[in-house]
């Protein structure tokens, strides 16, 4: 019974290489969505459909919020005159902010506008445009205010010293938290960012040049965006980029590796709580597989220089009839005329296009995350008030009991990487000044009569933007997991006449003896029919002058 349910034995083992290849390397930032690319990209769409969706989003992600730290900020006058700083246009019509035809205010909301004033610290402006037609600007203290549905909460600057206010201002514009809210706010962003074409999507995210500054592998250039990494969209980390190279390496040890310096452009993070961390996302796997942010790797955050260690790790199992029941291909699964060649086959690749397609197949639209394969559905809505949420749930529910489950099984060969991971700060107290001036967000700080406000300003915000990565191999050994039948032909044979000698007692020594002991007793009954009927022949009548007695053996007597 045990052969019949196919089971198989693990082996462990270590090999050294002398070359391995470089794994793909995919960085994403965490910020979705950059709000000068957002705001060009509606410039060039305005007046069509796609400007209007573009404008609606702009307003939901608080982009319309003024975090540029420049030092001078001018408003102008209706007929475009300038009129000084820390002021907003007040003036008949759509309220504009920094002549700013996309940034108007409608009736009724607010807005909070960033400015550094002369003594370099900033002021927190309030517009409004009032339902009567008036409109008026009043500056309040540097704290949370909270915008009305379509314009999102923003927050200032942390690097900045907070103004005092009163509390009465304070109590009216302190926020109340609501995790509903929060969650509808996020679900809602979501709904209309996934509605967007993928070329669209990419054109509003970061783009690799501003966010990769610096690229080394093995101690050569690799900057070259377009020779070395290919752009990818993420619905949950907007635009990802992904390293690639043909290159093997020969030596471990991080001079010998991946080395990268970002760039995060907080200031054009989304606001309203929809891009709440800071930092990158970085996804280590093999070339041939597409990279899953959301299910693997690693979240940094700025200011640190981090390395990641690898240890190649190669596993292999079996397929049907086998209990392990690995799949090589999407021919084994319900999604092959879906999927095509799109992605390798990938266990969690395919539990992904399972997930978008339930929903699909129930819900007549797709979870904003799960839009793996274009297949021309909309994007669901899921704000806890839309049925689109409920719709979601009790797919979600039906697959927590196993009503539906997903035909996806682990994969026959796989290549993941162990990292070991650790952190120091980036840079330092005697680098700053060079890294910010190679990023180009310093003047002169080296220079002693540079004025100390200055440095303090333009270190904190270096500070809040940077990072760098090193991924390299910590040696070249491989670790490899091979799965195997416990039971082939021969051992299968050997195994049953281990279990007949075990429970039977049955050996081919006793077969033998057995032979032997059935041939004598066919030859001790033939001789006693012989003898048997000889002693009759002698006894008749005739024959008693002749009569002799025959000698009494046994059956097994053998002479």
């Amino acid at each position: 019974m045990d052969y019949l349910s196919y089971p198989v034995t693990t082996a462990m083992n270590l090999k050294q290489a002398t070359a391995l290849p470089f794994p793909a390397v995919t960085v994403c930032n965490l910020n979705r969505v950059h709000c000068t690319n957002l705001r060009r990209l509606f410039r060039r769409n305005r007046g069509t459909e796609l400007g209007n969706q573009l404008e609606r989003l702009y307003q939901v992600t608080s982009c319309s919020v003024v975090r540029r730290m420049t030092r001078s900020n001018h408003r102008y006058s209706d007929n475009g005159n300038n009129v000084g700083n820390n002021h907003v246009n007040t003036g008949v019509g759509e309220l504009w902010i920094d002549n700013d035809p996309l940034r108007y205010l409608p009736q009724g909301k607010m807005e909070t506008v960033y400015r550094y004033t002369d003594d370099n610290s900033y002021a927190n402006t309030v517009a409004e445009n009032h339902s009567d037609g008036t409109k008026s600007s009043r500056l309040v203290g540097g704290t949370i205010l909270r915008n009305s549905a379509s314009l999102q909460t923003s927050e200032a600057p942390t690097s900045l010293a907070t103004p005092t206010v009163s509390a009465t201002d304070e109590e009216e514009i302190k926020p109340q938290i609501n995790q509903t809210q929060s969650f509808n706010d996020l679900m809602n962003f979501l709904a209309l960012y996934a509605n967007f074409t993928e070329e669209d999507r990419i054109a509003m995210g970061h783009d690799a040049t501003g966010f990769i500054r610096a690229c080394t592998f093995s101690g050569k250039s690799c900057s070259n965006i377009t020779l070395f990494f290919k752009t990818i969209s993420s619905t949950s980390y907007g635009n990802c980029f992904t390293f690639t190279t043909t290159r093997r390496t020969v030596m471990p040890g991080k001079d010998y590796g991946l080395s990268m310096e970002l760039f995060l452009d907080q200031s054009n993070y989304i606001g309203g709580g929809l891009s709440p961390r800071a930092g990158a996302r970085v996804v280590v796997h093999p070339p041939s597989q597409f990279p899953l942010p959301n299910e693997n790797g690693l979240t940094i955050p700025p200011h640190t220089a981090t390395s990641t260690a690898l240890v190649q790790v190669q596993v292999t199992r079996e397929k049907l009839p086998y209990i392990t029941n690995c799949t090589s291909g999407w021919e084994r699964t319900w999604y092959e005329a879906k999927v095509g060649d799109a992605y390798r086959y990938s266990m969690e690749q395919c539990q992904r296009i399972c997930l978008q397609l339930a929903f699909e197949d129930f819900c007549s639209c797709t979870h904003p995350i799960y839009m793996d394969i274009s297949t021309g559905v909309s994007p669901c809505n899921l704000t806890s008030d839309n049925r689109d949420y409920a719709c979601v749930g009790r797919v979600l529910e039906e697959f927590e009991t196993r009503t539906r489950e997903c035909s996806c099984n682990m994969d026959c060969r796989e290549i993941t990487y162990n990292m070991k991971i650790s952190q120091a700060a980036w840079p330092n107290e005697n680098n700053w000044c060079d890294v910010a001036q190679r990023f180009g967000m310093a003047r002169a700080c080296k220079y002693e009569k540079y004025r100390s406000d200055y440095r303090v300003r333009e270190k904190q915000l270096l500070l809040q933007n940077v990072l760098t990565i090193d991924v390299f191999f910590e040696n070249l050994r491989v670790q490899s997991i091979d799965q195997h039948p416990t039971y082939k032909l021969q051992n299968f044979v050997g195994s049953l006449g281990g279990a007949l000698s075990l429970y039977l007692g049955i050996t081919l020594f006793m077969l033998l003896e057995v032979f032997e002991v059935f041939v004598r007793l066919v030859f001790a009954l033939f001789y006693r029919g012989c003898c048997f009927f000889y002693q009759r022949k002698l006894t008749g009548p005739h024959n008693q002058s002749r009569r002799r007695t025959v000698p009494q053996q046994g059956i097994f007597y053998t002479g």
